[in-house]
């Protein structure tokens, strides 16, 4: 599987190349895209900025 960026696969095609600038954005919708499940599965996360951080990072 090939990836750009910090570790993104989605629509990625081998030789993809990305500027540092580009890749802010994708990065910040796939960890929004993440956000909703992870507190469906950890409600109790929702007071808790910083481990809440870490488990989207993980998901």
């Amino acid at each position: 599987m090939w990836t750009i960026c910090d570790g993104n696969t989605k629509g990625v095609l081998p030789g993809m190349t990305e500027a540092a600038a580009g890749c802010a954005a994708p990065l910040d919708q796939r960890l929004a895209d993440h956000a909703a499940p992870v507190l469906a599965c950890a409600p109790g996360l929702a007071g808790q900025p910083y481990q809440l951080s870490a488990a989207i990072s993980l998901a």
